[in-house]
């Protein structure tokens, strides 16, 4: 791939020091201007390299290159040059996998399908974030830590937890240390066990074993005495289905169990078989019908 050549390339002459690194960008550029790619501001590219070049920076492992100065990233889509010209950073999942990225304060996030984060350039200073979707959370001790959602906000000092916030429903498990929850001017402190979840506008908590709370990450995506509506969504996501339901009282529902993430056929029986849930799977859309 080409890609791969230019980042080994570039990564190459990055290790020759501050000479290297310029020959590297300038030829890079030359790259880019000669391409199909929308044209780049150099002055503005350089000049926020030089401002930013002893902050720490953002590492993600799914993705294939490094930073390198926001060059390569412009020939695979952009993301990382958004971060250097426009000050923020966008990291989404759209692939069938667990996406792992490591925040500028060292923190680290595991980031499930369908799912997104944003933050700005001053995260440094007030650390927070947006969500949307599921991600697990490794906190680095520090300030507060901030995670926004649609349907409420999670704050923390130092800790782990999951996120789950999809369709304005909002879960919060926690791992380790403290997490406070805050909705619809409700609020909720979480202990190591403790769960948080939103149901009819009203923020409920509950207890739930550790080891369902991040098991997604490994393979299996576990639930505790969780709504319907919550595993379903899950699933709906995790897989890229669409989903119609004919069943009137899927958010009256509670399953405790789990499902597989590489097997659709396998984890549709996992959910709705205990639960005596007729369902139909056809041009991967799942019909729910009534018992």
């Amino acid at each position: 791939m080409e890609e791969n050549k230019l980042a080994n390339w570039l990564e190459n002459e990055f290790d020759k020091g501050d000479l290297g690194k310029e020959l590297a960008l300038e030829e890079a550029l030359q790259v880019v201007e000669n391409s199909t790619i929308p044209e780049v501001d150099a002055d503005v590219l350089w000049q926020n390299i030089r401002k930013n070049k002893e902050t720490q920076k953002p590492k993600t492992k799914v993705i294939a290159l490094k930073w390198l100065a926001g060059v390569a990233a412009i020939l695979l889509g952009v993301l990382f040059v958004s971060q250097v010209v426009f000050g923020g950073v966008n990291i989404e999942n759209t692939n069938n996998n667990v996406f792992a990225h490591t925040l500028p304060d060292g923190s680290e996030v595991m980031l499930n399908t369908n799912s997104s984060i944003s933050y700005d350039k001053d995260f440094l200073e007030d650390r927070t974030l947006t969500l949307k979707g599921e991600a697990f959370y490794k906190v680095a001790k520090g300030s507060t830590f901030t995670v926004r959602t649609d349907a409420g906000e999670v704050q923390v000092l130092g800790t782990s937890f999951n996120v789950f916030a999809r369709e304005h429903m909002l879960t919060v498990s926690c791992k380790t240390g403290k997490v406070k929850v805050t909705t619809k001017g409700q609020s909720q402190l979480l202990l190591p066990g403790d769960r948080a979840s939103l149901e009819e506008g009203k923020l409920n908590k509950s207890e739930v074993q550790l080891s369902t709370i991040n098991s997604w990450v490994y393979g299996d995506t576990a639930f505790e005495d969780s709504t319907m509506q919550e595993v379903v969504s899950s699933l709906v996501h995790k897989y890229e289905l669409t989903l119609k339901v004919e069943y009137p009282s899927l958010d009256k529902m509670y399953f405790t169990g789990s499902f597989v993430n590489n097997d659709l056929d396998k984890a549709l029986e996992m959910v709705f078989l205990p639960m005596n849930i007729k369902y139909s799977l056809k041009n991967n859309t799942v019909l729910i019908l009534d018992i």
